[in-house]
């Protein structure tokens, strides 16, 4: 089954530019908890990788690895306020056009897009005096060379909560599903089931012979 939407730090420091980028990780977090006024909701969201293989650096075991810029938002092809860049903006990009179906806004494939090339924009962010590179747009992909993935390509749908201890996710990644609201459905319901298998034991100390 697709996912469809509806209506980390860097290891070294990147300068503000666009670099060619794979779109290697498609990851549903679920639908994560919201506070604001004294209310409460829940919103699904999505975690996209993109994997930079122009950008490689030498890691802790002495392997060439190349790095990585990913984004959260949220599971809606809606467009964003204020400039911001969320979901349909990066989906302007990787498909070419701004232009939409209603049917296609209203179950939009974003796996369609898994492993597609691109150039990724990146620009730094000042938060509590560190800077970020935050993925302010995706453009067509123009270079002449096929760009060659470094990294193994990731894709995590919600029916992939079940066995979130298999899958070789960051384990920041891991906490966000953890939190969502149906991994925490997930956990009750197997507790349910757990307590009521319990109940059902029968001791051979209960058999009347």
């Amino acid at each position: 089954m697709s996912i469809y939407a509806g209506t980390t730090k860097a290891n070294y420091s990147i300068e503000d530019g666009t670099y060619p980028g794979i779109l290697f990780q498609i990851i549903q977090i679920g639908s994560q908890r919201f506070e604001k006024g004294g209310k409460e909701w829940y919103s699904p969201q999505i975690l996209l990788g993109f994997e930079l293989p122009t950008l490689t650096y030498e890691n802790m075991n002495g392997d060439n690895v190349s790095n990585i810029k990913s984004g959260t938002y949220f599971l809606s092809m809606n467009p964003s306020k204020n400039g911001m860049t969320g979901l349909r903006e990066i989906m302007d990009g990787l498909r070419q056009s701004t232009e939409y179906t209603e049917e296609e806004l209203e179950k939009f494939d974003i796996e369609a897009f898994f492993g597609k090339e691109c150039n990724v924009k990146l620009e730094g962010v000042e938060s509590k005096g560190t800077v970020y590179q935050n993925i302010t747009g995706v453009t067509p992909y123009d270079g002449e060379e096929k760009l060659e993935a470094l990294r193994v390509p990731i894709l995590v749908r919600i029916a992939d909560f079940a066995r979130l201890d298999e899958l070789e996710l960051p384990e920041w990644i891991k906490d966000k599903i953890m939190k969502s609201q149906e991994y925490q459905e997930l956990i009750n319901k197997e507790n349910k089931n757990s307590n009521v298998d319990g109940d059902c034991k029968i001791s051979l100390d209960d058999i009347p012979f």
